[in-house]
């Protein structure tokens, strides 16, 4: 039912980095796993932030998704990132800084974002 095949730039995670970073103070994002769902045809991305036990899942139906610098991610289960979330957060279109996050991406590609 999934398929491992597909994957992602580097700058299209960065892209999931900012949409995280727009509503949470975090300072790690490491990429788990993306797979392609072929029975629904949707998207997964799974990822860990700031080395927390707990995982992440993005799902979208189309990959174009990814190429999009703005929109905003809730990260769950609410309560064990209440800690993370920013008290105001950054508007979904604006421009937000990562160079400061590290990032651990698909493949085990890692270190500091490069812009």
């Amino acid at each position: 039912m999934f398929e491992n095949k597909p994957t992602l730039t580097k700058e299209q995670q960065r892209n999931v980095v900012r949409w995280i970073a727009r509503g949470y103070n975090i300072n790690k994002v490491h990429f788990l796993r993306f797979e392609k769902n072929n029975f629904t045809g949707s998207y997964s991305l799974l990822f860990r932030v700031n080395n927390k036990n707990n995982t992440n899942i993005v799902e979208v139906e189309n990959l174009k998704e990814f190429d999009c610098s703005t929109g905003e991610i809730g990260l769950d289960p609410i309560e064990k990132f209440l800690d993370l979330e920013k008290r105001l957060a950054t508007d979904k279109n604006a421009a937000v800084d990562i160079s400061r996050i590290e990032i651990v991406y698909l493949g085990g590609n890692n270190g500091k974002n490069k812009q």
